[in-house]
């Protein structure tokens, strides 16, 4: 009897010790399961995106932090082409980042690990190793990458869409030539403008006149300039239009003249009275019945007759008809005596 309780007892203590290990193992086994979620969800949590300030002539995007070392790779290299514009709607991406063609593409990827192992990041293109992207006239789209932070046993990934959109190019205005005109006159301008990006283009005027026409005046006469603007609401073209005012000329005048009345065998002498206002040299001319402004009559020229004369500066002229009358003389009679 005594054996068989002592055996009881043995059996007894053998399966409450099989008990404990099978139950140390469990503890074991859900540990590790517990750590690998953790760091899973530590890398997953920590890989946020913060936007830092620009680089010059660029881009610079924050995603996570670093505590412990970690290296790069890429699927393309800085030089090589981007990859096709991506069209999708339905991928989510956990940040968005938006640039002009030109723009440096920068992207500062950092991760952490709560077991400190060693994080290697890798980017996909069009971003190269150090998650940079120079853009380039004509990369004008959107485009899908990729950032994995892998500690050699789990990996998490972040995905990015970068917007380019068509570098904005200034409005162009077709040169403008000099303009030279009279004072009194009309000045008009209607530049041809024209926008690259198809932008609503505004133009304006300063410095001389602020409108596209004025009407000059006397107190314009010299050289002014023109500043003609054309703005797109972002960048802006600039003509500048030199303009000179010139004094108008003024005619020539010729006074009214009285009729002059001359008998047969008299002789005529005409004297106008003509002015320029502007000072110019005049040149007078006769037409019509006398050539010139000096005629002696014959006893054929009784009658009416009328005289043109034009005065001219060069520029302009001033025209006045006279009228004159011959009158007839009288002759007395001719006598011949021949001897019969």
């Amino acid at each position: 009897m005594k054996i068989q309780a002592l055996g009881m007892i043995f059996f007894i203590l053998l399966g409450l010790m099989l008990v404990g290990c099978e139950s140390t193992s469990l503890g074991v086994s859900d540990t590790g399961s517990q750590q690998a979620d953790q760091q899973s969800a530590a890398v997953s949590d920590n890989v946020s995106a913060q936007q830092t300030a620009p680089e010059p002539s660029g881009t610079s995007e924050e995603i996570a932090s670093t505590e412990n070392s970690t290296s790069s790779t890429a699927t393309q290299n800085a030089s090589d082409a981007p990859s096709t514009p991506d069209t999708s709607a339905d991928q989510k991406y956990d940040k968005v980042v938006t640039v002009e063609e030109g723009d440096l593409v920068s992207l500062v990827a950092k991760a952490k690990d709560p077991d400190g192992n060693d994080i290697t990041l890798k980017f996909s293109s069009p971003l190269n190793a150090e998650g940079k992207w120079q853009t380039k006239e004509g990369d004008k789209g959107t485009y899908s990458a990729a950032i994995e932070a892998n500690d050699g046993k789990a990996t998490t990934t972040k995905n990015v869409q970068i917007i380019v959109k068509e570098k904005n190019k200034p409005p162009m205005i077709k040169f403008i030539a000099p303009v030279t005109l009279k004072a009194g006159d009309t000045i008009r301008f209607e530049p041809e403008v024209s926008d690259p990006n198809g932008d609503a283009v505004t133009v304006t005027y300063s410095d001389w006149i602020n409108e596209s026409q004025y009407i000059t005046s006397d107190r314009d006469i010299g050289e002014h300039s023109v500043t003609i603007t054309a703005s797109d609401g972002k960048l802006v073209d600039k003509k500048f239009v030199k303009v000179t005012v010139i004094p108008k000329n003024n005619p020539p005048h010729i006074e009214d003249m009285q009729q002059v009345v001359v008998s047969e065998g008299d002789t005529i002498k005409l004297q106008p009275k003509i002015t320029d206002p502007d000072g110019d040299p005049i040149h007078v001319t006769y037409s019509g019945w006398m050539k010139g402004d000096t005629y002696t009559t014959n006893y054929d020229d009784a009658g009416v007759h009328t005289v043109t004369i034009t005065a001219s500066d060069s520029k302009a002229v001033d025209v006045k008809q006279i009228s004159i009358t011959v009158k007839d003389r009288n002759r007395a009679p001719e006598l011949d005596i021949e001897v019969g």
